[in-house]
């Protein structure tokens, strides 16, 4: 077996069990009828699209699904992370369930899906960073926010001033591997570049200012000239901070804005589930007798468009047939423990 083959078989989703049999058992459930014959919206479901592109980013052209998302990472990855969990960056934080993530990732030790910064690679410490490697060769990660329908939650338990968009740039911000687990005080070292993704229908994309997502979008990333908008995330990221009473917290952004790590580091980019089926199912598309730029996923869901919806029945049935085959379930590894009990 060549050493192509090899790669391109190990390349897998990650995520918990729970999460495999809920796609498996309401995958099942959706394809039992022709949904597309009724127009029901049983393909309404922001888990299946997702677990969708997570697929298409495990397949053959994955160095150009990648490059979709991150547009300078020009390399491969094993794992796409489904539902993964990042060690939040605040004590009164609870945990924030990532769509979608992959990069320079691994599994968190005692945890069923939990991820770290994976830096056994390239091993690069805050302070001592290599400034002339190439975006592909310095450690990387990719956040993505999954939208079909729903739009951004507007407050977070804990904090009822903060947007889920940057939350989930804050844990992009924060994410690191620590090298000693029993210290917080040890080392730490953090990807040198962060991609944060929207990814949604076509539709809000070119409709932005429809969905709350959309306007923090143009709050965070100037589209005309495509940069960061550095204070606008600060001031997100800070904002009434001090009511929460974690100065720790508060220091560690602040060291981010005087070292200017988000407008270095940090990427903003807005995919559409669209043009990435669109790539990944070129030849089913032509079968089809679709256009490519032309699939519009709200207006199939709603039944406005008969051979659109057919044609994700299609790429629906060949996921679920390939469930078990692309889903690896990570095991549970405890710390070594020299502790001896006694019977």
């Amino acid at each position: 077996m060549t050493t192509e083959k090899q790669n391109m078989e190990k390349k897998k989703i990650k995520t918990t069990e729970k999460q495999k049999e809920y796609l498996k058992i309401n995958l099942k459930e959706c394809l039992k009828t022709e949904f597309y014959e009724s127009k029901t919206t049983t393909i309404k479901n922001e888990r299946f699209w997702n677990c969708l592109i997570a697929s298409i980013l495990c397949g053959e052209n994955q160095k150009e699904s990648i490059k979709k998302f991150c547009n300078d990472i020009d390399n491969e990855v094993d794992y796409i992370y489904l539902e993964a969990i990042p060690e939040h960056p605040r004590d009164k934080d609870g945990d924030t369930h990532l769509d979608i993530s992959f990069g320079n990732i691994q599994n968190r030790k005692s945890t069923k899906n939990g991820i770290e910064f994976n830096s056994e690679k390239n091993q690069i410490n805050e302070e001592n960073k290599k400034p002339d490697d190439k975006p592909e060769k310095k450690p990387w990660v990719c956040f993505v926010e999954g939208k079909l329908y729903s739009d951004c939650s507007k407050d977070i338990t804990h904090d009822p001033f903060r947007n889920q968009i940057i939350r989930v740039i804050d844990n992009l911000l924060c994410f690191h591997y620590l090298e000693n687990k029993n210290d917080k005080q040890s080392n730490k070292y953090f990807p040198e570049n962060l991609y944060f993704v929207l990814l949604t229908p076509r539709a809000f994309k070119e409709h932005k200012k429809t969905r709350l997502y959309g306007y923090k979008y143009l709050d965070y990333y100037d589209e005309e000239n495509k940069k960061i908008k550095h204070e606008n995330i600060i001031n997100d990221l800070l904002e009434y901070r001090d009511e929460i009473n974690d100065e720790k917290y508060i220091e560690k952004i602040k060291k981010y804005n005087d070292s200017e790590k988000i407008e270095n580091n940090l990427k903003i980019n807005w995919v559409t589930y669209e043009e990435i089926i669109e790539d990944e199912y070129k030849d089913k598309l032509q079968n089809y007798k679709l256009e490519k730029g032309k699939l519009d996923i709200v207006n199939a869901i709603k039944g406005e468009n008969e051979e659109q919806l057919k044609f994700f029945y299609d790429i629906f049935k060949d996921l679920f047939k390939n469930l078990d085959n692309i889903i690896e379930v990570p095991k549970k590894i405890m710390p070594f423990n020299l502790n001896i009990v006694k019977k």
